[in-house]
């Protein structure tokens, strides 16, 4: 079907549109928009490309095949919809999106939901969320803490950290620069975390890698960290064998200036 446009001489402003069988009110407003609404069906606007082989697209003012009115931008040879926009803002694309620049911003709160795929049915397993709705990166300062203590560090202490969702993991380095001070078998710990660890007993039932190193006597065993829930914190454990094969690492331990390297994962 094709269309002749008239310009008509009593209606300056007016696009008419005749054509077989069809009825359109149409026009071009002062303000430079066009408007096509027909008496009856949908409105759409049709794009044809020359040469063999060729697609035909309309902009429809409803989503075809949807029962909800929007707009939609429809492959016509396909018989697909490539892009629906419903009247709640929602948006479809037919074929995967690809951004030649700038970012995606996803409001704060939200994120890609992987609910479309298929989640575990391991046995024992259940899938509690499949939305990714954080990430980040960045710097963190580490320190020492033990009740009663005071360290002192040189320049080079720095932590790094990356999030991803609820999972956090956190690298650092910290060196001191005199024996602490004070008195007590006080237990030590790691602080100064970005994040909360998760308020749950299973936050604790991990650990993270520390090594630390000096001169002088040190402990036998290997230290390990273990995350204390609800806190930005972790304890610093030495693993030996024995009947106790578990003890936290005191201040008084720390017979000479140490260095700590450590890396370690953890819930928020």
């Amino acid at each position: 079907m094709i269309f002749s446009p008239v310009l008509a001489d009593a209606f300056p402003d007016a696009l008419i549109l005749t054509g077989a069988g069809a009825t359109f009110n149409s026009d071009i407003t002062t303000g430079g928009e066009i408007s096509v609404a027909p008496s009856s069906g949908t409105a759409k606007v049709r794009f044809t490309s020359q040469g063999t082989g060729s697609e035909v697209f309309t902009v429809n003012g409803q989503i075809p095949g949807v029962s909800n009115t929007g707009f939609a931008i429809r492959n016509e040879t396909d018989s697909r919809n490539d892009l629906q926009i419903r009247n709640n803002g929602e948006v479809t694309i037919a074929n995967g999106l690809t951004l030649t620049d700038g970012n995606l911003v996803v409001a704060a709160g939200h994120g890609i939901d992987f609910s479309a795929q298929t989640a575990t049915s391991a046995s024992g397993a259940s899938t509690t969320s499949e939305l990714l709705d954080h990430y980040e990166e960045g710097t963190w300062t580490p320190i020492l803490i033990a009740s009663g203590y005071t360290f002192q560090y040189n320049n080079t202490t720095v932590g790094t950290y990356v999030r991803v969702g609820r999972l956090v993991h956190i690298n650092g380095y910290l060196r001191l620069s005199h024996v602490p001070s004070g008195t007590g078998a006080i237990s030590m710990k790691m602080g100064g975390f970005p994040f909360t660890i998760s308020n749950t007993n299973f936050a604790s039932y991990t650990a993270g890698v520390i090594i630390v190193e000096g001169s002088g006597s040190f402990f036998s065993g290997t230290p390990a960290l273990r995350p204390n829930k609800n806190e930005t914190r972790a304890e610093i454990f030495n693993i030996v064998a024995g009947s106790s094969p578990v003890t936290s690492l005191t201040p008084s331990n720390l017979t000479s200036a140490r260095e700590f390297e450590f890396q370690l994962t953890y819930h928020v």
